[in-house]
């Protein structure tokens, strides 16, 4: 058992410079770049899938909860919302771009889950054509973005009046403090991930010391339908866990690359949580997982038989 723990450690060590060197281009990125991306979407009425699927390529979850949370304003269509779910992978992505060998099925990946959100986005858009030209509510979107704008070190910008006293950053570039943060920022995500791949791999581990991966595979390959099945509803769990433990079964043999296609397309990480707590409409809700469940299970099942 030991020995198991000590590989675990040895493991997930290996990716840290990595995993922090991605989430510290990606919070620059972010932060110099997050006013521009909110008054693209503001602008998205035929391109919203498109911009959508973009922004969900992008490994992490922070953009799939802050569509949640524009589309429980009508700020985006439900097409919008579901095709920025789909191509979400929040941690995989860095995961496997840390280890070479899983670069290739990386890029497919990537490629394969932009062209079934596209597809998805715009089908259901299609199909609720008149409802799509309702939502999209853009000027008031343009509105809280010049009311309350915030930078990475989460400062409201507020001009000074008579009775408020904030300091006013007249730009991102001039706001030192947030630039400061962006390496707390990288390094608390960095911190947070190896956590999850260090339990992963201490899970997996132990399961293959005790029951050997031979039995594991055996049992998740029994049927058809039970591999896709299983990384489906990993994949539903809205937390990173999901995505770096359907990683982790990937690169140990347990499942084929299809169910963590499947999987992956499912797991829109903490979107799922904002959408149930911004979003009122219930149905609504559990119709958005129902498509997202249909697309991960279908995606799965015809990548097996393939």
């Amino acid at each position: 058992m030991l020995d198991v723990l000590l590989d675990a450690l040895i493991d997930t060590v290996k990716i840290i410079p990595i995993l922090y060197l991605v989430y510290l281009l990606i919070e620059y990125f972010l932060h110099r770049k997050r006013e521009k991306f909110l008054k693209t979407i503001a602008g998205t009425k035929k391109t919203g899938p498109l911009i959508a699927t973009a922004l969900g390529l992008i490994p992490q979850c922070g953009f799939s909860a802050v569509m949640a949370d524009f589309y429980s304003k009508r700020y985006i269509t439900i097409g919008s919302l579901i095709a920025i779910f789909i191509a979400t992978s929040d941690e995989a992505i860095i995961l496997m771009f840390s280890d070479y060998k899983l670069i290739p099925s990386m890029l497919l990946l990537l490629l394969l889950k932009a062209v079934i959100a596209i597809i998805v986005g715009y089908i259901i858009d299609l199909c609720f054509k008149k409802r799509a030209k309702q939502e999209i509510l853009a000027e008031n979107l343009e509105k809280d973005i010049k009311n309350n704008r915030h930078c990475a070190c989460d400062h409201e910008h507020i001009v000074e009046d008579e009775h408020i006293h904030h300091h006013e950053h007249i730009n991102d570039e001039d706001c030192n403090c947030c630039t400061s943060h962006i390496f707390l920022h990288a390094l608390k995500h960095t911190v947070e991930i190896a956590l999850f791949v260090l339990i992963a791999n201490m899970v997996l581990g132990l399961l293959i010391e005790y029951l050997g991966v031979e039995k594991i595979v055996n049992f998740i390959k029994t049927g058809t339908i039970l591999e896709p099945l299983i990384s489906v509803v990993i994949g539903l769990i809205p937390n990173c866990f999901a995505s770096v433990m359907l990683v982790e079964l990937y690169a140990s043999g347990i499942i084929g690359f299809a169910s963590l296609l499947g999987g992956l397309c499912v797991g829109a990480g903490v979107g799922l949580l904002v959408l149930f707590k911004n979003n009122k409409h219930i149905l609504e809700n559990m119709f958005i997982v129902l498509i997202l469940i249909l697309t991960g299970f279908l995606v799965g099942c015809v990548g097996l038989l393939l």
